[in-house]
Parts: structure tokens; C-alpha cells; sequence
């Protein structure tokens, strides 16, 4: 048995998985000239899925290369409870992001990690909810369009043995 049929097996919608994937890495993709300070390399020969490396660029003598994880926190059960998905992608950026700009920072990378139970049979709105959400992160990476570059926002689609019972999200901010 391969691994795609024993995600399958144990409730994973491996295509919807990778329909999702694509349209994320798509958002991606049009985030990555962005920032004149962050060149992204695709090094996924071709695959939605893979390495995207960067380098940095342009940036003034002695800066520092900070890094900041941050989520949302409970404020996700309050954008879903009001389909604020859109909106729910700026907070998460601002989150990360502030814990840079705080100190005279900026974000200069973004990577972005959703975990959900299953993302909902394409069309569904529970599919167009994380939709909208993918979309918002690349919207938001525009409006910063000065500095920031969406490198990977990929998903992960738990497999009922992590007994997850909720969405997460969790972000990577990187920059200075």
C-alpha cells in the first residue's frame, strides 16, 4: 500500500490536499518580488510541494537577522465565528510581525503552517473558508509589498491518529 492510500485510509482527502497546496503555492508564487531586500529561489524542481530557499538582499550595514513565531491565538474562533477568514490572515501576519517592528524591525520572510482536520470537499464552505484564508496571507504580503516575501504557505491535513479535533494555525516571521 502506498502512503497516498493510508492517508486515505484513515480520512485524509489526499487530493483536495494537493489541489489546496497548489492554489497556496499559486498565492505564494505572487508574493515573491515583493521585497526589494528578499530574493526567493524555487528549488522544487516543478512541485507544488518543495524547497523554496532565499537571500537576503540590499539591507544596511549591521542589521541582524531575527526570527519570531507567533499565532492568533483565540481570536480565530472570533474571525471563523464571523467569517472574517480574509481578516484572520492580516491578524496572523500582525502578530508575527509586530514582535519585529517593535524593536525598529521589519518582516522580511513569512512561512506559514495550517493544520486542520480535513479542509472540506472543494466549493464547500468550509473548503472556501481556508480559501480565503491562503488568499488573505497573499493579500496582506502585497500591502507590505515594501518588505515582505510569502515564501511557502503550505497545509497539512492531520491524520486521525493526531486526534486533532480543531484548526491551527502557526506562523514563522524572519527578518530585520
Amino acid at each position: 500500500m502506498n502512503t497516498a492510500n493510508l492517508y486515505k485510509a484513515d480520512g485524509v482527502d489526499v487530493e483536495a490536499g494537493d489541489a489546496f497546496s497548489e492554489h497556496a503555492g499559486t498565492v505564494c508564487r505572487g508574493n515573491w518580488k515583493n521585497s526589494p531586500f528578499v530574493e526567493v529561489y524555487d528549488l522544487s524542481d516543478g512541485f507544488f510541494r518543495g524547497v523554496r530557499g532565499f537571500r537576503l538582499r540590499h539591507l544596511p550595514r549591521g542589521y541582524l537577522i531575527d526570527k519570531t513565531s507567533d499565532g492568533s491565538g483565540t481570536k480565530v474562533v472570533l474571525s471563523a465565528a464571523a467569517g472574517l477568514y480574509r481578516q484572520a490572515a492580516c491578524d496572523l501576519l500582525a502578530m508575527c510581525s509586530t514582535d519585529l517592528t517593535r524593536n525598529g524591525g521589519m518582516s522580511l520572510v513569512f512561512n506559514n503552517v495550517l493544520d486542520v482536520k480535513s479542509l472540506g470537499e472543494p466549493g464547500t464552505p468550509q473548503h472556501q473558508a481556508f480559501i480565503q484564508l491562503i488568499e488573505g496571507l497573499g493579500d496582506v504580503a502585497k500591502q507590505l509589498a515594501s518588505s515582505c516575501s510569502a515564501v511557502r504557505q503550505p497545509n497539512c491535513q492531520s491524520v486521525s491518529v493526531r486526534k486533532i479535533r480543531k484548526q491551527t494555525s502557526s506562523s514563522t516571521a524572519q527578518g530585520r
